[in-house]
């Protein structure tokens, strides 16, 4: 869709004139945003090419999110961040001039973003431009549910300006998406052998028969280099096709591109329901059915398996029932099966409690980081982490995803994820370790999940 409908003139007029007038009262910027059905969804340019974009998928319900551009971003770190994020959002709705036209009940999508792993990581080093936590009202965003959706764009009126240039960036036609290249071919692996990553497990596997932990989530990267830049749209699509019922993301800041398919949703908080899940638990697929079967049966029976997977049930449990008035968990996990791999998977689904202020954000700060890519019990795992695991995670392992302007919203953990910056990849995997771990068999796992980010970056579907 190339402009705003006319229909909005007089609406946006209207409404770009009063922000331009609280601007100048207020003497700082204000927000405002027109949002409107699309027949179609509409092409963006591709991620390398913008300072910040975002996209969010689940292909297999034809559900997507397309962003560029930031009107506003909000970042915030430490403890407190989604407190202090929570504070945010409350002020951008008192403040936002918003012009809407979207009939039905589905779920409005206002901001896009993620965070860190760890609170306190400040975008550094490999990870320059992603800090603890940033949301953005983007400039230009579509979402799609099946078969119809909406666009939204936003732009500031600065005080003193009018509501003159704010207004052109609105209803200005959209720069036209140019073709997409191939994937670099070939990425050659740079980063850490096998023997270092055993050798952590080891130490994690001897730390849980102390009795320091319960259980530890081990993550490792992997470094790739190619002879030309990775495309991030082509990895994109990759995935999209190898993992339709998985959640796609992508966020694209500066030179880097942050991209995966999360098998697994953090927590989602719409009309009140909330959906979490416990996916941990792993096995490979197998070469046939009856071979596919055998190892699920094996997953199923497996105490070790079990064990990993009760922790993550137990916490995501203990989490949720101070916020919800009824909750249902499954009583047993049951097999989630996705290319490559299957996991244990048990649903947890609620009734959220009156009165919770930004209820995706309140749940996340009580779940994440969830035992399935941290630990138990989760003070001692992160210790353990922070002194032994000598990985800067990042945003691996943290959460991505949107919220509304009510602080409704989804928050996929980002896993089987790919840093990529120009020629340089870095992949990400972790294993849980308990008690009866084989180290072999958690580097086996690492593997299995390393080749997924693998094949995404040959541009593998299949």
């Amino acid at each position: 869709m190339g402009h705003v409908p006319a229909s909005f003139s007089p609406d946006l007029w209207a409404a770009a004139v009063r922000a331009a007038r609280r601007a100048d009262h207020c003497g700082r910027p204000v927000p405002i945003a027109v949002r409107f059905p699309i027949p179609a969804q509409p092409a963006f340019p591709p991620l390398a090419s913008e300072d910040e974009a975002f996209r969010f998928e689940e292909p297999a319900r034809g559900f997507a999110i397309r962003s560029q551009g930031a009107a506003l971003a909000f970042e915030t770190d430490g403890p407190e961040r989604f407190a202090r994020l929570t504070a945010d959002l409350e002020r951008l709705r008192a403040e936002l001039a918003l012009v809407d036209t979207v009939s039905g009940s589905a779920a409005r999508p206002a901001l896009v973003g993620g965070f860190a792993f760890d609170s306190t990581a400040g975008g550094e080093g490999i990870w320059s431009g992603f800090p603890a936590c940033r949301f953005v009202l983007p400039r230009r965003m579509s979402v799609w549910y099946g078969q119809r959706g909406f666009e939204q764009r936003a732009a500031l009126i600065a005080p003193g300006e009018g509501p003159g240039p704010a207004l052109v960036q609105l209803v200005s036609a959209p720069r036209r998406a140019e073709p997409e290249g191939g994937p670099a071919p070939g990425p050659l692996a740079l980063g850490e052998g096998d023997a270092d990553y055993l050798a952590r497990v080891e130490q994690a596997v001897a730390a849980v028969r102390r009795g320091d932990l319960e259980k530890v989530v081990v993550a490792r990267s992997l470094h790739c280099r190619a002879a030309v830049n990775f495309d991030a749209d082509a990895v994109v699509e990759s995935l999209r096709r190898r993992h339709p019922r998985c959640r796609i993301f992508a966020i694209a800041r500066g030179d880097a591109a942050f991209v995966g398919a999360s098998p697994e949703r953090l927590v989602r908080a719409v009309g009140g329901r909330v959906r979490a899940d416990a996916l941990a638990g792993s096995a490979p697929r197998g070469t046939d059915p009856d071979d596919d079967a055998r190892l699920a049966r094996a997953l199923l029976e497996s105490k070790k398996e079990q064990e990993e997977h009760a922790f993550v049930v137990r916490a995501l449990r203990e989490a949720l029932v101070p916020l919800c008035h009824s909750l249902r968990i499954g009583e047993a996990p049951r097999v989630r099966r996705l290319a490559g791999i299957q996991h244990l998977h048990t649903p947890a689904e609620g009734t959220l409690r009156d009165g919770i202020r930004a209820p995706l954000l309140a749940l996340a700060q009580r779940i994440h980081p969830t035992p399935a890519v941290s630990g138990a019990p989760g003070a001692a795992a992160r210790a353990w982490l922070h002194a032994h695991e000598g990985l800067a995670r990042g945003w691996y392992a943290g959460g991505v995803g949107w919220m509304d302007l009510a602080g409704d919203g989804e928050l996929a953990v980002s896993l089987r994820s790919t840093l990529l910056r120009g020629r340089e990849a870095h992949l990400f995997a972790g294993a849980g370790v308990v008690a009866d771990s084989d180290p072999h068999a958690e580097l086996r796992e690492t593997r299995l999940k390393l080749d997924a980010a693998r094949r995404a970056l040959c541009g593998e579907t299949s």
